[in-house]
């Protein structure tokens, strides 16, 4: 019962967002296309529903393949409305699976090849993100958090990277103290 109410609902995702990917010269009918897409979806559902069915820590097996997945659909209909919103997912996955070369590269796939994604700046920040985080570079996480705040200097990402490049050379014992310093500032004084 389950598995016929998440195709109806697929079938209504498909109906409803459409394919971008044009059929030219000797590529499979729009039939083939709208199959191969449908079965590609269904896939990528199951194993995004396995991934995080049981357990809060990701299964490291389904998460390698709901990663492929993403990105066997992103190179399959590249024109497609998903495609960046399943870049940016496959690149959530790598970090969470400690994959952050390939995670970074997703997400500057997303930043620099989308550029009406909704979560594009949030993709370029999360570039510096896991240099700073994951990788412990921190000359690369300035470079992209300075990118962020010089590409797009109104947007709350910004101002997260701005945040960012404050704390990003503190030691932990500076971080604490300056975390603790802020949280007395928040606080509202005692008459």
């Amino acid at each position: 019962m389950k598995k016929w109410f998440l195709l109806s609902v697929m079938a209504a995702l498909l109906a409803a967002c459409g394919s971008d990917a044009p059929a030219e010269g000797n590529s499979p009918s729009p039939e083939v296309d709208e199959a191969k897409r449908s079965e590609m979806l269904l896939e990528i559902e199951d194993l995004r529903q396995q991934t995080f069915e049981e357990e809060v820590r990701m299964d490291r097996a389904v998460g390698h393949d709901l990663m492929k997945k993403y990105i066997a659909y992103a190179n399959t209909f590249p024109k497609d409305s998903l495609t960046p919103q399943f870049l940016f997912s496959a690149a959530s996955v790598g970090q969470s699976l400690g994959r952050y070369r390939q995670a970074i590269n997703l997400l500057e796939n997303v930043h620099d090849g989308f550029p009406e994604f909704d979560q594009r700046v949030e993709a370029g920040f999360l570039i510096g993100f896991i240099y700073q985080n994951d990788l412990n570079d921190r000359l690369r996480a300035e470079e992209y958090y300075t990118k962020i705040i010089d590409l797009y200097p109104k947007s709350e990402w910004a101002d997260v990277a701005r945040s960012s490049l404050v704390t990003l050379n503190m030691t932990e014992e500076d971080l604490l103290k300056f975390l603790d310093e802020k949280k007395a500032e928040a606080e509202p004084s005692n008459p």
